[in-house]
């Protein structure tokens, strides 16, 4: 715990630093990119591991990195359609 502890803490206050700036229109994203943003779309991801079915320990133990994933794959494919130049 003390290894990853201080990481899991930067990556969280990051999490919640991204959707305040997004909300105030302080970046060049639409607003409504918030929702794309970890701790809206971890709700449902949370969900799913709530659910009975065979990959259920793969998502238990993969939940932090797939909404992670999913964020980034999600800005990059904003920046190739409202390219910052």
């Amino acid at each position: 715990m003390q290894a990853w502890g201080p990481a899991i803490g930067l990556t969280a206050l990051g999490w919640l630093l991204v959707p305040a700036a997004l909300g105030s229109g302080a970046t060049a994203f639409p607003r409504w990119s918030l929702l794309l943003t970890p701790p809206v779309q971890a709700l449902p991801w949370y969900a799913l591991t709530r659910l009975p079915y065979p990959g259920k320990p793969l998502l238990d133990g993969a939940l932090f990195n797939i909404v992670n994933l999913v964020w980034a794959i999600a800005f990059l494919a904003l920046m190739s359609h409202n390219p910052l130049t």
